[in-house]
């Protein structure tokens, strides 16, 4: 299991940095000789809106939650695929804290994978600390680095819509489950 999860690592970080390997069917990587590229390469983004808030009374927490896709390109086809899914930020922690957010948009660039159900799991975004002011309409436009393992990518969150006041520091993780 492990060393799939090397192996889409490495194709990512390979296609982000451009090369081709499109028709890499059963080609051998020099990682080992286990280690070998089966089938096509797709290039997803992640793309979906979440809400939810975060409570805190020196210990509490943070549940965003919404719908969303999984957009794959498939090298040398034409079309996407979309894959409905629900995306999940999850954290707990310390702080004072009362925030609502709407509306967050989740969104990455595109990623280059072996199969797009690799998304569907959870990543780790470590440590993460905010600061909410009473506002309404108070853009933010951010990204996390999320992580499995080997494999990571940026994930960007842009919102428009936070009420709320309070500080908190959270451990935070990102889900993706199939709907």
């Amino acid at each position: 299991m492990k060393m799939k999860s090397l192996r889409n690592a490495l194709f990512a970080v390979l296609t982000v940095c451009g090369l081709n390997i499109a028709q890499a069917n059963d080609v051998p990587m020099n990682v080992d000789d286990t280690a070998r590229v089966r089938g096509p390469l797709y290039t997803c983004s992640l793309d979906g809106y979440i809400s939810g808030g975060s409570v805190a009374i020196i210990i509490g927490g943070q549940v965003l939650s919404g719908p969303g896709y999984i957009v794959c390109s498939q090298s040398g086809r034409r079309g996407v695929l979309q894959i409905p899914v629900t995306f999940r930020l999850a954290g707990a922690g310390i702080g004072l804290d009362l925030t609502a957010f709407r509306n967050v948009h989740v969104v990455t660039a595109g990623i280059g994978v072996s199969d797009p159900r690799f998304f569907l799991r959870s990543f780790g975004v470590g440590a993460s600390a905010g600061v909410s002011l009473i506002a309404v309409g108070v853009g933010f436009d951010t990204a996390v680095r999320v992580s499995d393992g080997g494999f990571g990518f940026d994930l960007g969150l842009q919102g428009a819509d936070v009420i709320g006041l309070g500080a908190r520091l959270y451990g935070t993780v990102f889900s993706i489950t199939a709907r």
